[in-house]
């Protein structure tokens, strides 16, 4: 991949899974090992299991599957729906940012900031006031991105 090449945000489709289910995985494998009594362990089949979750949200009106591309590699992803009003969350509808990764070849090229712009700008062309979106307390990296792009502190998670 030359160091020059441009970023590309688009919808994902069948043939990215296989690429976008790697990097899922790895997204999967970095929270537990932030904090395994929190976040779901992932065994062998977690590429197989997020690929199959993947095709059926390809094919959702409410999910966004988001692939970012330099040249012809897929290097990054986004995942998220447009959610309704939830009373347990004391929220009106929104867009919920659900996941973002970008590999580490392309990482700081600005590949994660292309994702969750091009994610807000779409859920906010379907009508969503808000986008919403959790990240693990150990991500300084993905919290400094967010804070740049504009998203603010409004909730933190606690857990037993």
């Amino acid at each position: 991949m030359s160091e020059d090449a441009e970023i590309t945000v688009r919808d994902a489709c069948e043939e990215d899974l296989d690429a976008v289910s790697v990097l899922a995985a790895r997204l999967v494998r970095m929270h537990y090992d932030w904090d395994n009594e929190r976040f779901l362990k992932a065994g062998p089949s977690v590429e197989t299991g997020y690929r199959r979750f993947l095709a059926g949200e390809l094919g959702s009106r409410a999910s966004m599957v988001l692939v970012a591309t330099m040249g012809d590699r897929v290097v990054g992803y986004a995942f998220g729906r447009q959610e309704p009003r939830n009373w347990e969350m004391l929220m009106d509808e929104s867009g919920v940012l659900h996941d973002v990764f970008v590999d580490d070849s392309a990482r700081a090229k600005g590949v994660g900031v292309a994702l969750v712009r091009s994610f807000v700008e779409r859920m906010r062309e379907r009508g969503a006031a808000r986008i919403v979106l959790h990240t693990a307390a150990q991500n300084a990296a993905g919290q400094a991105l967010f804070k740049k792009l504009g998203f603010r502190v409004t909730m933190l998670e606690m857990t037993l």
